[in-house]
């Protein structure tokens, strides 16, 4: 979110589409090597690093469109809109695993 950020401040918008069976298996290993409370704590600081860096947006900064290291069309409310679903899949995921260990 911070390099979405920075073509606010007219940067060029550097972030690209992730390869996400990549990142999920850099994901996995991560989790192998750190305490399970330290990936938590991870996991809250950076969705409150995205909200502070959403919330003085304005509708416009917010909706605007942007070309980004793809040459795709990019914004922050298309990201979200995309993200959100993604972290419940995650949280459903976790609350299985909880059940099952219950």
């Amino acid at each position: 979110m911070r390099k979405v950020l920075k073509k606010l401040k007219n940067q060029p918008l550097t972030v690209r589409h992730v390869n996400f069976n990549e990142f999920n298996a850099k994901a996995i290993e991560y989790s192998k090597l750190h305490p399970k409370k330290t990936i938590l704590e991870q996991f809250v600081e950076y969705r409150m690093k995205i909200i502070n860096d959403i919330s003085g947006l304005d509708e416009m900064e917010y909706t605007r469109e942007y070309v980004d290291g793809d040459k795709k069309k990019f914004s922050i409310r298309k990201y979200l809109r995309g993200f959100i679903p993604h972290d419940k899949h995650h949280k459903k995921q976790i609350e299985r695993f909880i059940k099952s260990i219950a």
